[in-house]
């Protein structure tokens, strides 16, 4: 923190500060523990004791929790090895150890690994985790969520980052596998994604939830972002823009990069400021971000079209098939979702044949509507 952040944050702490509701729009946006670090370190001097109290209390809840957490995903990972099963944590603890420095930093609320390939994702992750007493709760075609056996823990598998009918973005796991670094953290050390790819990740991720109608992004999300880059002075920022470029992510990083700069003053490279200008209406789309974390939707929006899932997405894809409704059509009809895995059970060694039972079962629901119809137009004849 510089110097005139401190004064300018001393200068705030003068002020008449509402600290109920300090910490309760703290605890929403999972900045508590980073807050109260600050507060506790640097400006318990300039705070009430009973809200340092208060903080220090929450940290420690928050510090627990995640322990908890860490050890139990280095025991997944230990199980998915024993099995030879790749896999890569990121978020939740590893991103808090990688982005922030300290595992208590930073609030996380479940664990999240990405997997190769949709196999992996539908047959073999779920045979090993029901085996080790997991259960899964939920399935969005993108990622599935597991319980383990008491219920006080979330995992979250992903075979891609975004729902691809709505928004395509498919990742290569082998080449962020390669790339991963080793993270020490609680005794022990674990694969994630390097920086570049963990930027680009994270940046995806805030364009998704900022796009999402039904909730909004917090500003965690924000500040994941400017903390990766603030921490990593050497980050490979060619190797980056390759990278989401390869992927046709390379306006969701300039989006992402350029909240961040707005919102926490992030530092940029000049070519990266320069590139990001170049978008058409760059900075509403940054300044969408910003309504969209402390608006929700309601208030008033500099473009309110972007609220559209749609809009949105169009408009921070450079890639024209990206944006196209012919590959959200194709997606639709060709690619399995958990209802295909429903309709007949395969082997795993004929898994690839999922993706002929899907045209099949729409076609049988297809039928099944239209019989239906003229059943009934023939039933209120009759009558």
């Amino acid at each position: 923190m510089d110097t005139g952040t401190r004064t300018r944050i001393r200068a705030l702490l003068r002020e008449d500060i509402d600290w109920t509701s300090l910490l309760r729009i703290a605890t929403r946006h999972q900045l508590a523990p980073l807050i109260g670090f600050n507060l506790c370190t640097t400006f318990a001097d300039a705070c009430p004791a009973t809200v340092i109290d208060e903080f220090r209390s929450c940290m420690r809840e928050i510090t627990a929790r995640n322990l908890f957490l860490a050890r139990e995903l280095i025991r997944l990972l230990e199980v998915f090895e024993s099995r030879a099963i790749p896999v890569i944590p990121f978020k939740g603890p590893l991103l808090a150890s990688t982005a922030y420095g300290h595992l208590g930093l930073r609030a996380f609320c479940d664990l999240d690994v990405l997997v190769d390939r949709i196999r992996e994702y539908r047959v073999h992750v779920p045979e090993v985790l029901r085996s080790d007493g997991w259960t899964m709760i939920g399935d969005n075609g993108y990622e599935c969520t597991f319980a383990n056996a008491s219920g006080d823990i979330h995992l979250d598998v992903h075979h891609a980052l975004t729902p691809q009918r709505l928004m395509p973005l498919r990742l290569n796991f082998g080449d962020i596998w390669r790339r991963c670094t080793n993270v020490a953290f609680i005794g022990t050390t674990a694969r994630t994604p390097a920086p570049p790819d963990l930027l680009i990740m994270l940046c995806v991720q805030l364009a998704k939830d900022t796009g999402d109608e039904r909730m909004s992004p917090r500003l965690i999300k924000v500040c994941d972002i400017a903390q990766l880059i603030d921490r990593h002075a050497d980050l490979d920022w060619p190797l980056t823009l390759r990278e989401a470029r390869r992927l046709g992510a390379l306006r969701m990083l300039f989006v992402g990069v350029g909240a961040a700069r707005k919102l926490f003053g992030t530092a940029l490279p000049n070519d990266v400021l320069q590139r990001c200008q170049a978008i058409p209406r760059f900075d509403s789309l940054v300044s969408h971000v910003e309504e969209r974390v402390f608006l929700g939707r309601v208030g008033r929006f500099s473009r309110p079209e972007l609220l559209s899932r749609a809009t949105w997405h169009a408009e921070t894809r450079e890639r024209a098939l990206d944006r196209s409704s012919l590959r959200s059509l194709v997606h639709r009809v060709i690619v399995p979702i958990h209802l295909d895995y429903a309709f007949v059970k395969l082997p795993a060694t004929l898994f690839p044949l999922y993706f002929a039972v899907k045209p099949v079962r729409l076609a049988r629901n297809l039928c099944r509507t239209i019989i239906g119809k003229v059943q009934a137009r023939r039933a209120g004849g009759t009558c």
